[in-house]
């Protein structure tokens, strides 16, 4: 049975290549995003793979934990 591949959203697409670019994997920018727990790094998974729609609170948290602008990911 063939795997389904998720394809990511233009904001995961750029949240990836941010994350990547400030050295973080996906469990550090959530935990510096404000995301607790074990499964904290699904969040940004999700955002990633354009699997959930984030709020803006949340794209105004990552940006900061990333350094840059909101205007860098939207």
């Amino acid at each position: 049975m063939p795997s389904i591949k998720t394809e990511s959203s233009p904001l995961g697409r750029k949240l990836r290549r941010a994350r990547s670019k400030a050295g973080l994997t996906q469990l550090a920018l959530a935990h510096k995003s404000g995301y607790k727990g074990k499964d904290a790094g699904a969040h940004i998974c999700r955002i990633e793979a354009g699997a959930q729609k984030p709020q803006l609170e949340t794209l105004i948290r990552i940006s900061k934990a990333l350094g840059i602008e909101l205007g860098e990911l939207v």
